[in-house]
């Protein structure tokens, strides 16, 4: 699907406002979208019972910018947990499910 970028005054406001953001502003905001995003990767740990708790220390350890890179841990942790055992996982488009997704 493709969308027009600058079909909305509304839209090229937003667009416009998050190009003119503060550099701290960028990095509170990208601190807490990896927040969110470890979260939710630990609730899914949590709702299939699989331990998280490292998950939420990271998510809380989170600093503005990510600079001690919480992401990348989190997502490493995270996909070598999140299939069962028997599931040969690899990061990939190609093959088998579930490495195509």
């Amino acid at each position: 699907m493709m969308l027009p970028i600058d079909g909305h005054d509304t839209q090229s406001e937003r667009f416009r406002y998050q190009i003119d953001a503060s550099q701290p502003l960028k990095k509170q905001l990208w601190q807490q979208t990896i927040q969110a995003k470890i979260l939710n990767q630990a609730a899914v740990l949590a709702e299939r019972s699989i331990e998280h708790e490292n998950m939420l220390y990271w998510a809380k350890s989170v600093r503005s910018g990510d600079p001690d890179n919480y992401e990348g841990r989190a997502t490493a942790y995270y996909w070598r947990n999140v299939f069962p055992k028997n599931v040969e996982f690899f990061r990939g488009r190609d093959g088998d499910s579930p490495n195509n997704f």
